[in-house]
């Protein structure tokens, strides 16, 4: 199965709302957050989503109210995979932001 998100390159600004360099700034203080252990976790299987995707996930699906059932056919992966990363990644970004308290 080809994942849509594969086909073209990703336009964070018209599916985050945030230009480039915005962008690049949320992925760096979201990694600061969740750490490293997202990209080579010390346990279990490695992620499905690299950091940056799963963060677009979690921004898009916001930003445009869409169900993780749609997000996870966009992305290639399941609904559930959504549920998990998006849950995370909006807290961090919100945290990130000063949006609210995020505990690590």
């Amino acid at each position: 199965m080809t994942k849509l998100i594969e086909v073209w390159p990703l336009r964070c600004a018209s599916m985050t709302g945030l230009s480039a360099d915005r962008f690049s700034n949320l992925i760096g203080r979201v990694r600061e957050i969740v750490g490293v252990e997202w990209e080579k976790p010390a346990v279990g299987r490695p992620h499905v989503l690299p950091l940056p995707t799963a963060v677009i996930a979690a921004l898009f699906g916001l930003r445009h109210n869409l169900s993780d059932e749609v997000l996870g056919e966009i992305f290639g992966c399941s609904q559930a995979t959504i549920t998990r990363y998006t849950r995370p990644c909006s807290r961090s970004c919100a945290g990130s932001q000063g949006l609210c308290k995020v505990e690590v």
